[in-house]
């Protein structure tokens, strides 16, 4: 049968006309079978620069809606269902950093088989990030640290929390407190092998403080667990000494970064007076 495919591209600036395909959306001609498959990773879009995070997450609602194609019933009737007429409508209208390329045509049996057809060649998945083992020894210590103090004094302590501040979103290791005192902390380590993935990670983790200390966030881990905080919310970075010229590039780079946005930076050596310090505030006598 043929299908008709869709690249969905991410574009943050027409006038450059740089772009990343991110994604691919198919259907059916007949407009009754579709698949939508898209990066679950912005990394390789986050050296275009712009909102990267943000264009995939309108990708995920877009995703959310193509596939709601395949259950119309459950559609509230005021929702248009998704057809060739409606992806068009996408296409040329679209204005923002999201594009669609013009229609391909494709033959096979379904819009999955299509799918597996079509995806790999026309969307390169990062790999999995591997999370330094330096990082993953602090973040340990800090863990031990944190749970020393505060566990048996009933501070809350949140671990790998997401957060939203006005266009960017990410995530702290730990959020320590409640809304009358709060603490944010995060493990960074320099000793990597792969600069590029460090500086990636580092660019969209400062964007997210950024954002935080301009309008400040909320905080999550479900509907369930959610939580404002305040734009002058203590953060707390504690992190490894570099070794190589490259890494201690990267880490001067930080340091300079992180005076700007406030950020307290301690070797691994000062965790303890650091988690002292912190107790003294959401501890109060």
């Amino acid at each position: 049968m043929e299908h008709r495919y869709w690249t969905i591209r991410y574009v943050p600036d027409p006038v450059r006309d740089e772009r990343v395909n991110i994604g691919i959306i198919v259907g059916s001609v007949d407009d009754q079978d579709w698949a939508i498959r898209h990066v679950e990773s912005a990394t390789r879009a986050n050296h275009l620069g712009g909102e990267s995070g943000r264009a995939l997450a309108y990708v995920r609602a877009l995703a959310r809606r193509v596939e709601s194609a395949l259950l119309p019933n459950e559609l509230p009737r005021t929702v248009e269902p998704v057809s060739t007429a409606f992806i068009e409508r996408l296409r040329v209208h679209q204005e923002n950093s999201v594009q669609l390329s013009e229609a391909r045509t494709v033959v096979a049996a379904s819009a999955e088989a299509a799918m597996d057809l079509i995806y790999p060649l026309m969307v390169e998945e990062p790999p999995p990030r591997q999370r330094s083992v330096g990082r993953q020894r602090i973040t340990k210590l800090m863990d031990d640290a944190f749970h020393r103090r505060f566990e048996q004094a009933g501070v809350p302590m949140r671990k790998k929390v997401s957060a939203r501040a006005s266009s960017a979103t990410g995530s702290f290791d730990f959020a320590l407190g409640t809304d009358g005192a709060m603490q944010l902390a995060q493990a960074w380590s320099f000793t990597v092998q792969s600069m590029d993935d460090l500086q990636q990670q580092f660019q969209s983790w400062n964007w997210l403080v950024s954002r935080v200390r301009e309008a400040g966030a909320i905080l999550g881990r479900g509907n369930d667990d959610v939580m404002s905080i305040a734009p002058e919310t203590p953060l707390l970075v504690v992190q490894d000494l570099p070794k190589t010229d490259q890494q201690k590039e990267a880490w001067e780079a930080a340091q300079e970064s992180w005076e700007v946005l406030g950020v307290d930076v301690q070797p691994t050596a000062q965790l303890e007076r650091s988690a002292e310090a912190m107790e003294r505030v959401l501890i109060p006598v």
